[in-house]
């Protein structure tokens, strides 16, 4: 029997939205597929990013452990891999590049001279930190002490942070054993930074007594430069 051509037309379009009801299934498929393929691609990617983030991690607070290891207060070598550049900071990094044996950081509680001091551990290198008030407590060390002045006489880069708070025994034994550190290390030419709260007027009637300012002040003004720091507090609270 002949199709009229109604029959032919309802054929035709019943084709057409077949085909194009596979044409859009097959799309569909593909689109899936694609975002499949994303999510995967987002998923490694992801995992990388995480993985990398957790070494990342793990060196840094591998880092943090060996400053601490050297003797950084863990508040400092916490914030040491993130500290901004400032005066103090400046002046250490010129210093390390620099022929200079010593320098001093004189500034006010909280500008930031501790942090600055200990910035020169990043650069590498055998690196020790003394609290000023170690060189009144070390007779307590025992046998330590021996490995103590070992590290403070041999570091390449030594901080000796807040010279003045240390107390004043009868006898000088922190003066002493302050003159004879810095003599040392004089004569070895090796690397030192002192902070300290104190004005350079203050600095030399405490430190720097005897004709010419003594051997601490002549050894200073030989191979040393102050830094007077001017900034405020960078502490909160």
């Amino acid at each position: 029997m002949v199709k009229s051509l109604g029959e032919h037309t309802c054929s035709f379009v019943r084709s057409w939205e077949e085909e194009r009801k596979r044409a859009i299934d097959a799309q569909e498929k593909d689109a899936l597929a694609w975002n499949s393929d994303v999510a995967r691609q987002d998923a490694i990617v992801s995992h990388a990013i995480e993985q990398n983030e957790a070494r990342n991690k793990r060196i840094l607070e591998s880092v943090i452990s060996a400053w601490i290891g050297w003797g950084v207060p863990r508040r400092v070598a916490e914030i040491l891999p993130h500290a901004q550049s400032t005066e103090a900071v400046s002046s250490v990094s010129d210093f390390v590049d620099g022929p200079g044996t010593f320098l001093i950081l004189a500034g006010g509680v909280g500008c930031g001279k501790t942090v600055a001091a200990c910035s020169a551990a990043k650069r590498g290198g055998a690196f020790f930190f003394v609290d000023a008030l170690d060189l009144v407590k070390v007779g307590l060390y025992g046998e330590r002490a021996e490995i103590f002045w070992e590290h403070a006489e041999g570091a390449e880069m030594l901080v000796l942070d807040d010279i003045g708070v240390e107390p004043r025994d009868e006898k000088g034994y922190a003066q002493a054993a302050l003159e004879d550190l810095i003599n040392k290390r004089y004569n070895s030419k090796r690397k030192t930074i002192l902070t300290t709260n104190l004005s350079a007027d203050v600095f030399r009637s405490k430190y720097c007594q005897g004709p010419g300012g003594g051997r601490l002040g002549d050894r200073l003004r030989e191979a040393g430069e102050w830094v007077a720091l001017t900034g405020k507090s960078m502490r909160k609270g």
